[in-house]
């Protein structure tokens, strides 16, 4: 199904039609996509107990749904009502009430959202790409506020470089990066990186070849975890 984009000055986002399609995907059993890219993500973000997390771009709300059933409490943001609904609705059905909430966001001054040093960690998944590169560094600073002392920031987005995307030119992705470009932001404003690398498609025989390869071109997702 081809998806229709809306565009505002703080991203791009999917329609309530897209948004109706996913939720009535992640109704039914997950497939591989749904599977690996949980797996990928909770690899990188490595939720505990003791986390308060802020989802910004929450999309669907699945993590929302799941991690609600291990941190302490994680918070979906998104720009968009329409998203924001449908991702309350499937979080309400699967996930532990009183450990997930959610906000939208109509602005970048996400310090005046939330207390100082709230959330010991920021997640962005299949996110920043969506964000205009040009308020990137606005954000960042703002996730320096609301984060807890030694807090993390994971992102999980696709690589510029990978082929598919040179291919496909999804038009909701306005900003992609590379490794280099990705660490190279967040070190601009102040944050050491942890870890930084890259991580296979959810597509088998893509996978094996991701794996094997030394060829940027073939590396499918960037994940970078870096803390103030």
């Amino acid at each position: 199904m081809a998806s229709k984009i809306k565009k505002t000055k703080l991203g791009t986002s999917f329609t309530n039609e897209d948004q109706r399609h996913a939720y009535e995907k992640l109704s039914q059993p997950w497939n591989m996509h749904w599977r690996k890219q949980y797996s990928n993500v909770t690899a990188l973000v490595r939720p505990q107990k003791s986390d308060i997390i802020l989802d910004v771009g929450c999309g669907t709300g699945k993590y929302e749904a799941r991690y609600s059933h291990i941190v302490k409490h994680i918070v979906g943001a998104e720009i968009d009502k329409g998203v924001l609904a449908w991702a309350q609705r499937y979080a309400r059905e699967n996930g532990k009430k009183g450990n997930f909430s959610f906000v939208r966001i109509t602005n970048t001054k996400l310090s005046q959202l939330f207390p100082k040093q709230k959330f010991s960690k920021i997640m962005l998944i299949d996110a920043v790409e969506h964000i205009p590169s040009t308020i990137l560094d606005t954000y960042l600073q703002e996730f320096k506020m609301i984060l807890k002392k030694d807090g993390r920031v994971c992102m999980y987005t696709p690589n510029e470089k990978y082929f598919w995307e040179q291919l496909r030119k999804d038009s909701g992705h306005i900003s992609l990066y590379t490794l280099d470009s990705l660490t190279h932001a967040l070190r601009r404003n102040g944050y050491k990186i942890i870890r930084a690398y890259h991580a296979q498609s959810h597509v088998p025989i893509l996978n094996i070849i991701e794996k094997l390869s030394p060829f940027i071109l073939l590396k499918r997702r960037l994940c970078v975890e870096a803390r103030v």
